[in-house]
């Protein structure tokens, strides 16, 4: 019988009768077990280590069935592995009789697709519930985009058994939710980021850019959501459900939401996003800018499919040009929608008399000034008025001289 197969039976024996105890001395204390609680079936291995502080590891386990473990806990640098999850902390405790983990202590989670660093966490593995708090960043990769969400103090995730998924974003002064394409890195919250130009035509051109359309939400590739506490007794809140690959089904942020993407920039105080219904909604105080437009509503609807964006329930509209500035009021709702050819089409409807009401301010013309070159003057010695001026202009020097810090002429005294 070779080593490896009697050091197997060992453990297969010390497993038998009831638990295994390990203290981390200078190597790492080690148990692989034949199934994970994650998933049963996936080998799992499981190890502590000594701290940087020279805080000895420990590791203590119950036996279960089948090759598995009904308890297990330790301290010091724990490192649990298995196919579908990979956890770091220094603290981990689980309990097979209630199939709940905790852990505490500078956590490194990686689950399927997302990544998490945390200080403490909760994972109900009955109902795939994990939930991490601590100043919680987490980190989701598909094969469509990257993602980025922090500045929450709770983050909730739930797995459906058809592989979807349910997060919750909650508490915190500022939730940060960031979509970049794979290959890129998110930008810090706080970074200028100026939306790409989409020129934008008046209520009767049809010549422009196109409406926004394509990435995350018909927002581009690179988008950025934040929402901020309204009040005390409101604080920020994202909700997030994605399909089996990953990608974002739908998104619901309440607070003060900011939207800082390729196409355009957002404000309101509710923002849905419905990928089965092909609709973004911003409800409530709503602030559009795209590049020559600047409006304001109760309402912004953007109907992904048709690409049509409507403004309603008190919408106003400011279209800056070089040669003045157009403002539209006192209409029911304000249209902007992408055509086949590429252009894009903008329309006021209605208004308290039937029609909207157009101001043009024109752009103020500055005359341009032409400075006049000095002229001189030619002074008569003999005159008695010249003299006068001479003296006059050469005490204006002196003193000018004096106000500058130079020192002032010395006066010649009597012969």
């Amino acid at each position: 019988m070779n080593k490896r197969r009697a050091m197997r039976y060992v453990l297969a024996a010390l497993l038998a009768a009831g638990g295994f105890s390990l203290v981390a001395s200078n190597a790492a204390a080690q148990q692989d077990f034949l199934n994970s609680f994650v998933n049963p079936g996936e080998k799992m291995s499981l190890r502590s280590e000594r701290m940087a502080d020279g805080t000895v590891g420990t590791l203590n386990t119950v036996a279960g069935e089948n090759g598995g473990f009904q308890r297990f806990e330790g301290e010091g640098i724990i490192i649990l592995e298995s196919p579908r999850l990979n956890l770091r902390c220094n603290k981990l405790l689980y309990d097979g009789t209630t199939g709940i983990l905790t852990a505490t202590g500078d956590i490194d989670l990686k689950k399927e697709g997302v990544s998490a660093t945390c200080q403490d966490l909760y994972y109900n593995t009955a109902n795939s519930e994990i939930i991490l708090k601590g100043r919680p960043v987490v980190r989701q990769s598909t094969e469509a985009n990257n993602a980025l969400f922090q500045g929450m103090e709770v983050f909730t995730i739930t797995q459906m058994e058809n592989g979807a998924s349910e997060i919750k974003m909650t508490g915190g002064n500022q939730i940060d939710c960031q979509v970049v394409p794979v290959g890129q890195e998110p930008i810090a919250p706080g970074a200028d980021r100026t939306p790409t130009p989409v020129p934008t035509p008046t209520p009767e051109s049809t010549d422009g850019a196109a409406a926004p359309s394509g990435g995350f939400a018909g927002l581009g590739n690179n988008v950025s959501i934040t929402t901020r506490e309204k009040d005390a007794k409101t604080p920020p809140s994202v909700n997030v459900t994605t399909d089996a690959a990953g990608a974002f089904a739908t998104l619901t942020a309440l607070g003060l939401v900011e939207v800082v993407s390729e196409t355009m920039n957002l404000r309101s105080e509710s923002l849905d996003y419905n990928k089965s219904e092909d609709l973004l909604q911003a409800l409530y105080n709503v602030y559009i800018r795209q590049q020559e437009i600047e409006a304001t509503a109760g309402r912004m609807l953007y109907e992904l499919t048709s690409q049509k964006i409507t403004l309603s329930i008190n919408p106003e509209v400011k279209q800056t040009k070089p040669d003045g500035v157009l403002n539209i009021t006192q209409m029911d709702s304000f249209l902007m929608v992408k055509n086949p050819d590429g252009t894009t089409t903008t329309q006021a409807i209605g208004g308290a008399n039937g029609a909207p009401k157009y101001e043009y301010i024109a752009a103020a013309v500055k005359p341009e000034v032409t400075p006049k070159a000095t002229e001189s003057i030619e002074l008569d010695p003999n005159d008695p008025a010249a003299v006068d001026q001479i003296g006059r202009m050469e005490k204006s020097k002196d003193e000018k001289g004096n106000s500058s810090g130079s020192k002032p002429r010395a006066t010649p005294g009597p012969r």
